[in-house]
């Protein structure tokens, strides 16, 4: 993988954690991926 690749992946992955900051959920968030493992 090349950096530009890195770092295309790194401002997608930033944009959508801006984007879950701005939803209300009933928890707050604290580790991604086991957050989001069960559906």
């Amino acid at each position: 993988m090349s950096i530009n690749s890195e770092e295309q992946i790194n401002d997608v992955l930033e944009e959508i954690y801006e984007w879950l900051e701005q939803i209300p959920f009933s928890r707050p968030r604290k580790n991604i991926v086991r957050d989001f493992s069960n559906g």
